[in-house]
C-alpha cells in the first residue's frame, strides 16, 4: 500500500524490446534466473506473488477447503500456488466452460464444477454442509461476490482478486458477512516478501506455471496475441523480442 512501492519502475513498459529498470528495481527485486529456470516459469513470478499475498491473507486450514472462481489464466495460477504451498488443501475450480474445466483438473484441482446451484450442492457436499475455508474470485463482479459469500464457511473469507467494471456496486446480504463473521478481502499486487517466497518455490520446482503458457509469439505480433486472449483461444500468451531486437 505504499505510495513509493506504487511508483512504475519501468520504463517504457513490458511491451518493449528495451526496458530501463530502475535502480530501486534492480536493488530489491532483481534476481538471477538459475540456469535450469526456464523463461516460461520465470515470467509468472510476479503474478504468482499476487496470488501468493491474497493466499496468505485468506485465513485457510492447511488441511481445509479452497474454491477458485474462474479458471483463465489467473485462476488456473491460484490452483497451482494453492497445491504448492498447501498441498492437504482440497481445491474446487468453477467455471462455465468444459475445456477450462478440462485443464484445471489435468492441473490437479480436486474437483471442478459449473457455477451457481451446481457449484453450491458440489462444495456443501464435499464439506460436510460447512462450506470452504476461502473463496478466490478472479472473475469480478457483484455477482460472483454474491457466490463466494454463499460458498464459504463461516468465518470463512472471500478474496477479490479480480477488477469489477468501472463503477461496479455489490449486492450483498449483509447479515452473511456480519452474522457469521465471514471477511471479504481485497487484495492487489505483492511485496518482496510474497516475491522471494515464490522465486524460492518456482527454483525449487515446486510450483511450475508453464503449463499456462499456450503461445509464443514475437512482439510483432502483438495484436495478434491480445486478440487470442480476447477471444479466449489463448489461456497466456508469452512474448518474446520482436525480429528486429533479434536480428531477423
Amino acid at each position: 500500500m505504499c505510495k513509493v512501492f506504487r511508483e512504475d519502475l519501468l520504463e517504457p513498459g513490458g511491451f518493449a524490446d528495451y526496458i530501463l529498470v530502475r535502480h530501486r528495481a534492480t536493488e530489491h527485486a532483481a534476481r538471477c534466473l538459475p540456469d535450469h529456470l526456464t523463461d516460461d516459469v520465470a515470467v509468472f513470478m510476479e503474478p504468482a506473488a499476487c496470488v501468493l499475498r491474497g493466499i496468505n491473507r485468506a485465513n485457510i486450514d492447511r488441511n481445509g477447503a479452497a474454491i477458485v472462481l474462474g479458471s483463465g489464466s489467473m485462476g488456473l495460477l491460484h490452483l497451482l500456488v494453492l497445491r504448492a504451498v498447501f498441498p492437504g488443501v482440497a481445491v474446487t475450480v468453477v467455471d462455465p466452460v468444459p475445456e477450462r474445466l478440462a485443464t484445471a483438473e489435468n492441473l490437479g484441482a480436486s474437483e471442478t464444477i459449473g457455477p451457481g446451484a451446481q457449484a453450491l450442492e458440489a462444495v456443501l457436499t464435499s464439506t460436510n454442509g460447512i462450506g470452504a475455508d476461502a473463496v478466490f474470485d478472479t472473475v469480478g463482479g457483484s455477482d460472483t461476490l454474491e457466490d463466494g459469500l454463499n460458498l464459504t464457511r463461516p468465518g470463512g473469507s472471500v478474496v477479490l482478486f479480480a477488477h469489477a467494471t468501472e463503477g461496479a456496486q455489490a449486492r450483498c446480504n449483509l447479515n452473511q458477512v456480519f452474522k457469521l463473521e465471514r471477511r471479504i478481502v481485497g487484495t492487489y499486487s505483492a511485496a518482496l516478501k510474497e516475491q522471494a517466497e515464490i522465486f524460492a518455490l518456482i527454483s525449487s520446482g515446486d510450483l511450475d506455471p508453464s503449463p499456462l503458457v499456450t503461445h509464443k509469439l514475437p512482439l510483432d505480433d502483438f495484436e495478434h496475441g491480445v486478440s487470442l486472449v480476447r477471444k479466449r483461444d489463448a489461456l497466456k500468451v508469452l512474448f518474446t523480442p520482436s525480429r528486429v531486437a533479434l536480428g531477423f
